[in-house]
């Protein structure tokens, strides 16, 4: 296997029973695996049914060196609004990686 390989192995959760987390050999890395089948709760804004699509790309994410956003402090009073660097909002979160700032 070279440098440039990559594998993603998707896992069935069998209808809800099974579900595994996925996980990253190393970030970055040349394997990894997630799950795939249909989400349960409210996850209306996944509109094509499966949640292998967006798991697997936090997984992939990895393997390409993409490591998770930094914890935001909680800062009392403030505003918790994500504005990525070309100054499109993101949404309110308390999380926000390395290329965007909180106002």
């Amino acid at each position: 296997m070279s440098s440039i390989d990559h594998y993603y192995g998707l896992i069935s959760d069998g209808g809800g029973p099974y579900f595994v987390r996925g996980q990253s050999e190393d970030v970055p890395g040349n394997n990894a695996s997630g799950p795939a089948g249909r989400p349960s709760g409210n996850f209306s804004w996944d509109t094509d049914a499966s949640y292998a699509d967006w798991y697997g790309g936090h997984e992939i994410g990895h393997m390409y060196g993409r490591q998770h956003p930094e914890i935001v402090p909680y800062i009392p009073g403030t505003k918790r609004i994500v504005i990525s660097q070309d100054g499109r909002e993101l949404g309110f979160w308390r999380r926000a990686s390395k290329n965007q700032v909180i106002r």
